[in-house]
């Protein structure tokens, strides 16, 4: 991280976070259909909701920053609010609207292999 944050500043740092990513989410991906024993299409079947209210609630955000003229706490605990608010309603809406999804199913089978 350091050499490309010295050479490019924050967009260094960035880059090189992203490309770490990169790298490992394939491998992590892999071992993640060992783990629970499914197929690809499984795994990428429970993604696709929270990756798409994410993508949504990034382009609301997007649009809302532009739209707040001043940049400081106060702002940024609005946009964090708002962007919650809007990923919550829209994993809702994708729970109701596709059957095989089921948020709050997904969120107390988490919890409980988290307490065991």
């Amino acid at each position: 991280i350091y050499p490309l944050t010295v050479k490019w500043g924050m967009a260094g740092t960035s880059l090189c976070v992203l490309a770490s990513g990169v790298v490992v989410q394939p491998i992590q991906f892999h071992e993640l259909q060992k783990l629970i024993d499914a197929k690809a299409r499984d795994v990428l079947k429970i993604l696709s909701c929270p990756f798409f209210a994410t993508l949504i609630m990034a382009l609301c955000l997007y649009f809302a920053k532009s739209a707040i003229p001043a940049v400081g706490v106060v702002s940024l605990i609005l946009l964090v609010g708002l962007g919650a608010g809007i990923y919550f309603i829209l994993i809702i809406l994708l729970s109701k609207i596709i059957s095989d999804y089921d948020a709050l199913t997904l969120v107390r089978d988490v919890v409980k292999g988290l307490k065991s």
